[in-house]
C-alpha cells in the first residue's frame, strides 16, 4: 500500500497539492488539519484543554492568542492532548484505504515527528515563498498577518529538504480585485485596499462605468487621484465585474461591507456565474460616497485622501 507523507509549512499549499495528485493518481486524502478542527470543538477536549490552560474562549482565534502567550512546556502538552484524538482518526483513514485497496496522502505540518512518518513509502515537502506563505495562511484562516508570525513562532518548525523524496516550490500570486464607482474614493476605500494588500499578492482597484449613474468626478481624474493615494494597479472597466476581475487576473473580489442584502446577492452572482468569491473588510469607515459628495469640505475632512479632497475642489463632472 503506498503512504505519501506531505508536509510543509502553513499555507503553502499542502492541500491543494493533496487535492491535485488524488485526483490524478486515486489517492484517498487525510487532511490532518480537518481532524485538528474538529478536535477543537469536540466538548471533552475543550474541557480537559481549558484545565490544561486554565482559561476559557469563545473561538478558535481567541484559543490561538491563549497558547502563543503559554510557555513552550504549556505549548507541547497541548499538542499532545490535540494529538491524542487525532492519532487514532489517522490509524483510521489508513485502514479504510487499505480495505478499499487505494493509497493514502496524509497531509499535515507535524508529520515528520509522528510514527506515521516511518510509514511513508514517499515523503513531499511543499515549499514557498515566506512572504506568499504567510499571505496565504492569512486569508484562508482570515487572520491577520501578525497572527500568522505568532502561530509560526509558537510552533516553530525547519525541514530539512535532504530527508525527503520530492520537493514541490510553490510559485503563485494572488490578484485581487476590489470594484465600485469610487465617486469619489474616501479613506474606508483607502482602508479595503490597504487590508487587502496585506493579505493578497496584487491588488486592482477597479472604477466602474455605470450607464445609469451620472457622475460627479472625472474617472480619468479619480484613477490618478488614487494612483497618488496608493501604489497599487488602478483601472477603468466597463462590463461586468467578474469579466473585468478575470482579465486581470484576479481570484477574489474584495468589498467593505457584507452586511446587507445587496452585496451578499452580488457575492452569490459572482460565486456561481465567475467562481470568484467575495471577501468583506469591516473598516469602521463605511460612510457611502454619496454621504460624502453632499457635505461641506470642512466636514469630510479625514473621510477622503487628501489628493481626492484636492480633486474634489476645482474639477468638473463628466
Amino acid at each position: 500500500m503506498e503512504i505519501i507523507g506531505v508536509t510543509g509549512l502553513s499555507g503553502v499549499g499542502k492541500t491543494e497539492y493533496c487535492r491535485r495528485l488524488a485526483s490524478d493518481g486515486g489517492f484517498f486524502v487525510c487532511e490532518v488539519d480537518k481532524l485538528v478542527y474538529a478536535t477543537l470543538d469536540n466538548p471533552d477536549f475543550i474541557t480537559r484543554a481549558q484545565k490544561l490552560l486554565n482559561a476559557t474562549w469563545s473561538n478558535r482565534r481567541e484559543l490561538g492568542e491563549i497558547v502563543f502567550s503559554k510557555p513552550r512546556e504549556t505549548i507541547d502538552q497541548y499538542n499532545l492532548l490535540i494529538w491524542s484524538y487525532v492519532e487514532p482518526q489517522i490509524d483510521t483513514a489508513i485502514e479504510l484505504a487499505r480495505t478499499n485497496g487505494t493509497g493514502i496522502l496524509i497531509e499535515y505540518l507535524f508529520l515528520n515527528i509522528t510514527k506515521f512518518w516511518d510509514m511513508c513509502t514517499k515523503r513531499v515537502l511543499v515549499t514557498r515563498a515566506d512572504g506568499e506563505r504567510k499571505r496565504a495562511a492569512a486569508r484562508r484562516d482570515s487572520v491577520s498577518i501578525e497572527y500568522i508570525e505568532k502561530r509560526d513562532a509558537a510552533f516553530p518548525f525547519v525541514f530539512d529538504e535532504a530527508d525527503f523524496d520530492e520537493v514541490i516550490r510553490v510559485e503563485h500570486r494572488t490578484t485581487a480585485f476590489f470594484a465600485g464607482s469610487f465617486d469619489p474614493f474616501t479613506n474606508g476605500h483607502l482602508a479595503v485596499a490597504r487590508a487587502a494588500l496585506e493579505l493578497y499578492d496584487d491588488l486592482v482597484i477597479g472604477i466602474g462605468i455605470n450607464p445609469n449613474k451620472t457622475r460627479a468626478f472625472d474617472r480619468d481624474k479619480m484613477r490618478a487621484a488614487i494612483h497618488e493615494t496608493i501604489d497599487t494597479k488602478c483601472i477603468i472597466y466597463d462590463g461586468m465585474t467578474g469579466d473585468a476581475a478575470r482579465e486581470h487576473g484576479a481570484a477574489i473580489l474584495v468589498r467593505g461591507r457584507g452586511n446587507d442584502e445587496y452585496e451578499q446577492t452580488m457575492a452569490k452572482f459572482n460565486r456561481e456565474n465567475f467562481d470568484l468569491d467575495t471577501v468583506f473588510f469591516e473598516t469602521g469607515m463605511d460612510i457611502c460616497s454619496s454621504k460624502i459628495k453632499k457635505m461641506a469640505r470642512d466636514e469630510i475632512l479625514g473621510l477622503v485622501p487628501p489628493p481626492v479632497l484636492k480633486l474634489m475642489y476645482g474639477n468638473t463632472a463628466d
